[in-house]
């Protein structure tokens, strides 16, 4: 009988992800904002509310991946309240102190 090679997945799946994102988003020590990110929250009228709301209430709008450092990018995306479609761009880093996400752009 020959053994079936099962092979290691290339993507994390969107469930695991999303529920990572909204625990570490709890704790906002564990977030980090880029300069990027502050001017554009600014340049569109979006604040810091609404961005934890799409990391805590969001769904992921484009398909995770690994970028040059290892970390994963995700864009998460949501529907405010007053109608705006908010995205963020997000990295999620493993640090000295743990996971991490940081706020790369606001869209």
């Amino acid at each position: 009988m020959k053994a079936e090679v099962i092979p290691f997945p290339r993507r994390w799946p969107r469930k695991e992800i999303l529920a990572l994102i909204r625990e570490i988003s709890l704790k906002t020590k564990n977030i980090k904002w880029s300069e990027h990110a502050g001017e554009r929250m600014a340049e569109r009228e979006i604040g810091t509310r609404q961005v934890l709301d799409v990391m805590r209430n969001g769904r992921i709008r484009k398909e995770p991946a690994r970028d040059e450092f290892g970390d994963w990018r995700i864009t998460v995306g949501k529907r405010s309240a007053a109608g705006q479609v908010v995205e963020v761009a997000l990295a999620l880093c493993e640090g000295e102190h743990g996971k991490t996400l940081t706020v790369i752009t606001v869209m």
